[in-house]
């Protein structure tokens, strides 16, 4: 049954994410095509409109970047919100799924879309350098390339790093992008036991609980430097695997035990 609540929560976040890839997309197109015929032409400094048109999409290129992988994130919460707050939480706990299995279909669904919003966000910065040639000029510089090379060398024996600490950033980054919304999930979760203002104390449950974690990742990591990279990508690892599990069970308790349906 997950695997059938995980293709129709990934069908529905669709809904949202698509129009929004389409949009950017849009944008992006449009700023990569005016740009290379500004580099190939006079139209700039010479055609006013082209130069209002150019400074417009601009504009809605760098805002486009800014607000993608935010959006990307505020969908996943809002339709967690959705299906549990709002009054589809009826049909909702009609399906013949356990709460468990709602929460990890959730953030998986929400892990996918998300790493599509990231691919969608560096190949369109790779077309817009493409458009103006960074790309030639970016690839084409072998000091630069070199320079870099002896900057990384140093970098990773200064800090420590190798190919074990490398595996453990990268499960590091693959845990936070399925766990991070569950921060979220729980603040909702506590919110939604109120009769009323359901958001407000969701936002103020949201608040209590990043202090919360403040307190907790102080003190035990305020002796930690940076010499032994992959003792803290560990110390890291562990704090957001307790930390997860503390929001996954806190949103489970919510939802088996504790839904306010009014």
């Amino acid at each position: 049954m997950l695997g059938k609540l995980f293709k129709y929560d990934l069908k529905e976040m669709g809904t949202y994410y698509i129009p929004l890839y389409i949009i950017y997309a849009g944008i992006a197109a449009a700023f990569s095509i005016l740009m290379a015929i500004a580099l190939h032409s006079d139209l700039l400094a010479d055609n006013t409109l082209f130069s209002l048109i150019f400074g417009i999409i601009s504009i809605a290129f760098v805002l486009a970047i800014a607000s993608l992988l935010i959006l990307s994130g505020l969908i996943v919460i809002y339709y967690f919100y959705r299906k549990f707050v709002s009054q589809e939480a009826y049909l909702t706990m009609t399906l013949p799924v356990r709460p468990w299995q709602h929460i990890v279909s959730k953030l998986l669904s929400g892990a996918v879309w998300q790493l599509l919003s990231w691919l969608v966000f560096i190949i369109s910065l790779l077309c817009a350098l493409f458009a103006s040639g960074g790309i030639n000029t970016l690839f084409g510089n072998s000091m630069f390339w070199g320079q870099l090379g002896l900057l990384w060398t140093e970098l990773c024996n200064e800090i420590g790093l190798h190919i074990g600490s490398a595996a453990l950033f990268i499960i590091y980054i693959v845990l936070s992008l399925l766990t991070s919304p569950l921060v979220y999930f729980a603040s909702i979760s506590i919110g939604q036991m109120s009769n009323k203002n359901k958001v407000l104390w969701s936002v103020i449950s949201f608040v209590g609980i990043n202090i919360v974690i403040s307190l907790f990742t102080a003190g035990s990591s305020v002796q930690l430097s940076v010499d032994n990279l992959t003792q803290f990508l560990m110390i890291s690892m562990v704090q957001l695997i307790v930390t997860s599990a503390v929001f996954f069970a806190i949103t489970l308790y919510s939802l088996s035990k504790r839904l306010n349906l009014e």
